[in-house]
């Protein structure tokens, strides 16, 4: 596929031709950026968030999927291999902590969540909740940029590299924590509509700080794979906008 390199230089014009598949990582303010992403790139949108809807979108027709403006959803990098060329990769991260954090916070709390009632009702406490995953969850960044969370197991060091040599064919990868300073950087950039207001937070926490404890397991689950990545988020992100 041959995509914009991140931080290219196109102007507005030249931007409002493509079309955008957002790689939506769970808990990194994707729905708020998919309302950002709906008001700026066009009515179509395909949404490809489970199995069902990413297979419909793959078994399109080349000018069926080319009909689309928006392509978004939790899908990892590369789902489909036939993508048109027209298309060009979004994507936001996020402190890798915290974002399992939040993900822990949205199943206890959320109703939507599919196993929410499970663990609502056997009252889940965080361990048990870092004890219940593979290390898939925890570096879900890695892995959906690596484009294999869908797929079979893959070691999260070799996935790592992957989603390293995966980013050069995303045109823009946010950073929740500076989320507004990437608003500001769309805004002038493509003269985009970037106001917002945050959708889908978890209102209610079950948990806001860590015991060593459970940060110790937590990097034991390679969360260190997840700061690498993020890490080197930040450098492109001060590279190419100057923050």
């Amino acid at each position: 596929m041959q995509a914009i390199n991140y931080g290219a230089a196109i102007n507005a014009k030249e931007f409002n031709k493509l079309k955008i598949i957002y790689t939506h990582i769970p808990k990194t303010a994707g729905t708020t950026f998919t309302d950002i992403l709906k008001r700026n790139c066009g009515n179509k949108v395909s949404a490809v968030t489970g199995e069902d809807k990413r297979n419909r979108f793959i078994n399109l027709d080349f000018h069926q999927k080319l009909s689309y403006d928006l392509v978004t959803g939790h899908a990892e990098y590369n789902f489909d291999p036939d993508i048109p060329v027209a298309f060009t990769w979004f994507s936001f991260v996020r402190d890798p902590i915290k974002r399992v954090v939040s993900h822990y916070n949205y199943c206890m709390t959320n109703k939507n969540h599919p196993n929410h009632i499970k663990m609502q009702a056997e009252n889940w406490s965080f361990d048990r909740f870092l004890d219940a995953f593979d290390s898939k969850m925890y570096n879900q960044q890695v892995y959906y940029l690596a484009g294999k969370y869908f797929s079979p197991s893959t070691s999260t060091a070799d996935a790592l590299t992957e989603a390293l040599n995966n980013i050069t064919n995303y045109t823009f990868i946010g950073i929740v924590e500076a989320f507004d300073a990437c608003m500001h950087y769309l805004n002038i950039k493509y003269n985009w509509d970037t106001k917002y207001e945050m959708l889908n937070k978890n209102e209610l926490k079950k948990i806001s700080q860590l015991t060593a404890n459970q940060g110790k397991i937590l990097q034991q689950k390679n969360m260190g794979r997840s700061y690498s990545l993020r890490k080197y988020f930040y450098k492109i992100q001060q590279a190419t906008q100057g923050t």
